[in-house]
């Protein structure tokens, strides 16, 4: 999956939010975490798998990325010619068969 994030970056299809978006999206999930599980049952059975299991989501909270409409669909021109309407379909370009 790396593999292709990678490429994409380079293609300029996706790029990586700034850093205050990725601080926020961190302390969603965490909120989003504790909401799931008020009572902490699960961060307190194993306080050490409970820290690698939060550290997991925090990183995976942090990877996140913007996408590029206009250069995403030259890189996967076929996002525009799907059979249902998406917003893909709507942006300018040459008509796909």
């Amino acid at each position: 999956m790396q593999e292709v994030i990678d490429w994409l970056v380079l293609a300029g299809a996706l790029r990586p939010l700034p850093e205050s978006q990725r601080a926020e999206l961190v302390r969603a999930g965490e909120a989003q975490r504790v909401a799931r599980d008020p009572e902490g049952r699960f961060r307190s059975l194993e306080p050490e798998h409970a820290a690698v299991f939060e550290a997991f989501h925090r990183e995976e909270d942090r990877d996140s990325w913007e996408v590029i409409p206009d250069v995403m669909v030259e890189v996967y021109p076929e996002l525009r010619t799907t059979k249902t309407k998406t917003a893909w379909g709507d942006l300018p370009g040459p008509e796909r068969p």
